[in-house]
C-alpha cells in the first residue's frame, strides 16, 4: 500500500511501540500492529490552479502576459526555454523568492531549459519575469501555481537529459 506524498512514519501502538524506524519484531505469536503517520506539508491532494505563459524575442527577459495569483504556501513553478542556450540569471515575481531547481541544454546547445521554483508569502498579484545572461533569438516561459504541495520537500527528485544521456552535455548530441 502506498502512501500520500507529504507524510512521514510517526510511530507505532499495539504490540510494537515507539517511533523507530525501521524497526523490527519478533513474529512467535500472532500480532497486531499500527502505524501512525501525519501529514508533513501541504494537503496530500496537489492540484494545478492556474498557468500563464509568455515569450519575447531579441530581448534580455521574458515576462508572463497575465498576472498569476497570490495565494499564501501554494508553490510556483517558472519553466523557461531560450533559443539558442542562453542562461537564465533570476527570476522575479509576486514578491516570491526563486530558486533554481534544474538547468538541461539542448545536446547540440541549440535550446535551454531552466526550472525555478518559489513558494511563501506573496505580496499580491502580478507577473513573473526570468531575466537572460544575453538576449537570445527566442524565450519562452511559463509557470505554474500549485496548492496541497508538501512545503518540506515540494519538487522531491528531478532529473532531467538531452540526446547526450542524463544531464548530457550541451555538445555531442543529435
Amino acid at each position: 500500500q502506498s502512501l500520500t506524498a507529504g507524510c512521514s512514519a510517526a510511530g507505532w501502538s499495539g504490540d510494537l511501540s515507539g517511533s523507530t524506524n525501521p524497526t523490527a519484531i519478533i513474529m512467535n505469536a500472532d500480532k497486531n500492529v499500527t502505524a501512525t503517520f501525519t501529514q508533513t506539508g501541504g494537503s496530500g491532494q496537489v492540484a494545478h490552479e492556474e498557468t500563464k505563459t509568455g515569450g519575447s524575442s531579441s530581448s534580455t527577459t521574458v515576462t508572463t502576459s497575465a498576472s498569476l495569483t497570490a495565494a499564501t504556501d501554494h508553490f510556483y513553478l517558472a519553466a523557461i526555454s531560450t533559443k539558442p542556450n542562453i542562461s537564465v540569471t533570476g527570476v522575479t515575481g509576486l514578491g516570491l523568492s526563486w530558486t533554481l531547481v534544474k538547468a538541461q541544454c539542448a545536446g547540440r546547445s541549440q535550446t535551454r531549459v531552466e526550472v525555478w521554483k518559489a513558494q511563501g508569502t506573496p505580496s499580491g498579484n502580478g507577473t513573473v519575469t526570468a531575466t537572460l545572461a544575453s538576449a537570445p533569438s527566442n524565450a519562452a516561459i511559463a509557470v505554474s501555481r500549485y496548492s496541497g504541495v508538501d512545503t518540506s520537500n515540494p519538487v522531491g527528485n528531478f532529473t532531467s537529459g538531452n540526446t547526450g544521456g542524463a544531464d548530457g552535455a550541451c555538445s555531442g548530441g543529435i
